[in-house]
């Protein structure tokens, strides 16, 4: 019995190997699947029941991958607790406190990484604030003016898209 468990644990470490060194696989599909779009900017919506959570975990574990293998701890970091976020559900089903655990641990590391990654605009922001509390507060209601008016234009270029495809 000892020998069969060495031959396993054996087979267990040659196979971690062999993912270590195929890493670059992991990479080229991850690239591949954001071409096609299949790793959705906006992944609030994984989180939101558990099938589109396991998908959600699913990509979101080979984003992880692709950034710690490209070098990009902060990211890597960041998809990390991204991926967390979405297993909080799936562990939920097995046990809800654990899987709280997990889902609010991912939030700290996703809230973390994503102020460390945008520290110099966060300490801009925070600075023009204090100096200048009323042109923070223009540029604020301009920035949103723009991005809903952006966000319209980009519903109705979808929506003459679609309604093309029915012409």
């Amino acid at each position: 019995m000892d020998a069969w468990d060495a031959v396993d644990k054996v087979n267990d470490v040659m196979g971690l190997y062999d993912d270590w060194r195929n890493a670059k696989k992991y990479v080229e599909t991850a690239e591949l699947y954001k071409a096609a779009g299949l790793i959705p900017k906006n992944k609030i919506l994984a989180k939101a029941n558990p099938i589109l959570s396991g998908i959600g975990t699913l990509f979101g574990a080979v984003e992880t991958v692709d950034n710690f293998v490209k070098g990009d701890v902060a990211s890597g970091i960041q998809s990390l607790g991204d991926t967390l976020m979405s297993a909080g559900p799936l562990i939920a089903l097995a046990s809800p406190p654990a899987g709280f655990v997990v889902g609010v641990v991912g939030g700290g590391l996703w809230l973390g990484a994503t102020i460390y990654k945008n520290w110099p605009a966060i300490k801009h922001g925070f600075k023009k604030l204090v100096n200048d509390p009323i042109g923070f507060g223009k540029d604020l209601v301009n920035d949103t003016v723009s991005a809903v008016k952006k966000a319209g234009e980009l519903v109705s270029k979808g929506w003459n898209k679609v309604k093309g495809w029915f012409s």
